[in-house]
């Protein structure tokens, strides 16, 4: 890792007419820290007390993969116990877990036993694995350090290999969301956000509810955008990232710090407001080290630092990843839908395949999908950009014919299971037929990103097809 960062030089983050120039490098042993040029214009600091953890999730990012689960100390992230190669073995099994539950039952042992010795502690009187364990906690002077420690191993599975497609698929969107942080008059160090939130996962749900790229919950999202049977647009991440740059824009208006402001992201605006009235600071890394809430948990504390972690990742991502490249950006035009319209009616009238347009329009939910709810009038439908192609003139044409009829609900008792024939692109209305839920957004997507097509990105990535992250257990 050593030799990659000191490949990396200066990258430049702007903010209206503000510049900041900002250099990783290797401070220590112990990773990375950030220099600004000027302590004045800094946005985005990273406060001595975090700084273990930008380099924590660093390594997640761009050194461990979904091969590896590293077991670590909760609240302090540079005290490693053990990182777990798992073979190739699925890391969301039941029986994979449990091997790592068992790593960290005996890491709990092992710290009892220690909290249990009485001082001075001779290092021949301890085994292998307590000696390491000791040693890693020689810096920590509380005399009751391996006691809270028991309470405090976590597991993290490694994100190299999904962050690595994460870089790819950011590609499809980047120049527009940047476009729209920009018209907001934003940092667009914050379009890295994705990365953090989904790692660019345009289906990714939550176990808690929040979906899409910018992991909108259904109460905050429906504030800047429309959830409904028909749309939801929280999976759009241009649409998703209009409201993303409303609500960070709004954070940093009510908070006036970027630190803040990212961490209300995750933790919500009011709950930094309590941060900052009860730490009587807005110093980030004061509020981390003092801020006490049962809602202030282990990932709202790191959200920040993750986030800086994942921008050098992503910004120097030649650096850690040999020969990546985003995907090139998807084109097209735009054309607000006069009247309501189902999608094999849209798919005639503007001759793309349905696949495409799903693909172009990911807010559609499932009734629009199975085509037994019409895409509403008003609707701002995407298509693939074509040379010389009006949509208008295609739907003024077109749109007086009447709606057809809405595709009937089988019972589920006579659907067809997708695993009996060998579905194409061209079958994927069928599909839907036999699919529901996140089964049917998980067939849609893999198509779509492991057989594009000519109409979908213009020309094919030379690149392995995407994989969806694989989530961490949970704290």
């Amino acid at each position: 890792m050593e030799v990659l960062l000191a490949c990396i030089g200066h990258f430049i983050g702007r903010w209206g007419k503000k510049q900041l120039v900002v250099t990783w490098g290797v401070a220590s042993s112990v990773g990375l820290v950030l220099f600004g040029s000027s302590s004045a214009d800094e946005l985005f600091p990273i406060p001595p007390q975090i700084e273990k953890n930008v380099d924590f999730w660093t390594k997640i990012y761009s050194q461990y993969s979904s091969n590896h689960v590293v077991i670590h100390d909760r609240n302090d992230l540079a005290i490693i116990y053990k990182v777990i190669n798992l073979d190739n073995r699925p890391a969301d099994s039941l029986q994979t877990w449990q091997v790592v539950e068992d790593v960290k039952d005996r890491y709990r042992l092992i710290l009892q036993n220690l909290a249990q010795k009485k001082s001075p502690v001779h290092l021949d009187s301890l085994t292998a694995e307590e000696r390491h364990v000791y040693i890693l906690w020689s810096q920590h002077d509380e005399p009751q350090k391996f006691a809270s420690a028991i309470y405090a191993v976590r597991a993290q599975v490694g994100l190299r290999d999904h962050f690595e497609e994460s870089i790819k698929r950011a590609g499809y969107y980047k120049d527009n969301i940047e476009a729209i942080f920009r018209s907001y008059d934003l940092p667009l160090q914050l379009t890295y956000l994705p990365h953090v939130e989904s790692l660019f996962n345009f289906k990714a749900y939550s176990k808690v509810g929040a979906a899409g790229v910018w992991q909108f919950m259904r109460y905050t999202g429906r504030l800047f955008m429309t959830i409904d049977a028909a749309i939801d647009e929280r999976l759009d991440p241009l649409i998703a990232a209009d409201g993303a740059a409303q609500l960070l824009k709004k954070n940093y208006d009510e908070l006036q710090s970027w630190p803040l402001a990212i961490t209300a992201y995750n933790h919500g605006v009011n709950g930094m407001l309590k941060a900052r009235e009860q730490c009587e600071t807005d110093d980030f890394g004061i509020i981390y080290e003092k801020y006490s809430s049962p809602m202030f948990s282990f990932a709202s504390k790191n959200f920040y630092a993750e986030f800086l972690a994942a921008w050098h990742v992503a910004e120097n991502h030649a650096a850690y990843f040999d020969g990546v490249q985003p995907y090139p950006a998807i084109r097209f035009q735009t054309i607000q839908l006069p009247k309501s319209a189902y999608l094999k009616q849209l798919a005639e009238i503007f001759q793309v395949p349905i696949d495409t347009l799903i693909a172009y329009n990911p807010a559609f939910q499932n009734s629009v999908i199975l085509n037994t709810m019409p895409v509403p009038k008003g609707y701002e439908l995407r298509l693939p950009y074509r040379e010389g192609f009006d949509p208008h003139a295609a739907i003024a044409q077109n749109i007086t014919k009447p709606l057809p009829a809405a595709t009937k609900s089988r019972s589920r008792s006579s659907r067809r299971p997708l695993a009996t024939r060998d579905l194409t692109l061209s079958d994927s209305l069928a599909a839907a037929v036999y699919l529901r839920g996140h089964k049917l957004e998980a067939y849609i997507i893999e198509k779509l990103f492991t057989e594009p097509t000519p109409n979908l990105l213009g020309t094919e990535p030379e690149h392995d097809s995407p994989q969806p992250p694989v989530g961490a257990p949970g704290d």
